[in-house]
């Protein structure tokens, strides 16, 4: 969040990614701590989850990282923080 400066009145925006047609559109954007993992829901009910730790820093005016490509006739629907990672631990520690 650093990297963006805040817009005033008649602000033009800030560019945020690179986007090339032959990645894919831009499908969602989360801000996340490296404990955090992502979700990506498909159209057909598949989901894929993805540790954030494991996905390298990138600035703000890159391509981004591609968490899941979609079978030929399934689509992407939804981009989310996993919000119940480390529940379980966060209860233990709660009940001790």
């Amino acid at each position: 969040m650093e990297e963006y400066r805040l817009q005033g009145r008649g602000g033009l925006g800030i560019k945020v990614a690179k986007l090339a047609e032959e990645r894919g559109d831009l499908v969602g954007a989360l801000i996340v701590q490296e404990e955090d993992e992502v979700l990506v829901v498909m159209e057909g009910g598949k989901v894929v989850r993805s540790s954030v730790a494991g996905v390298p820093a990138k600035g703000r005016d890159t391509m981004g990282v591609i968490f899941a490509k979609p079978d030929k006739n399934d689509r992407i629907i939804e981009v989310a923080r996993n919000s119940e990672r480390g529940l379980e631990a966060r209860n233990r520690r709660r009940m001790t």
